[in-house]
């Protein structure tokens, strides 16, 4: 029930392009880059802000090593979900 909720919500059509996104080929790329970026910088002893742009460039280095370039939001919402599952 809750699933169909939110597919008929507002929500639904604000995530949609990311949860597209995350749902095609690029997305366990995407969150593999994403994971292996947020564990590396939570084990540095950069500050809040410095760890987010070393997560963000590795992610960046890594997806274009594999011929992949997406836009810097969903790189973020990539950040943002896998923090929430490295706490």
């Amino acid at each position: 029930m809750i699933k169909i909720q939110f597919i008929m919500s507002q929500m639904w059509e604000f995530l949609k392009p990311f949860i597209l996104v995350l749902m095609s080929k690029i997305g366990p790329v995407l969150m593999e880059a994403a994971m292996t970026a947020v564990t590396a910088a939570a084990a540095s002893a950069l500050d809040n802000n410095e760890k987010r742009s070393y997560a963000f460039d590795i992610i960046v280095d890594d997806l274009k090593q594999q011929g992949i370039e997406i836009g810097a939001s969903v790189i973020n919402l990539a950040i943002e979900a896998a923090v929430a599952k490295v706490r």
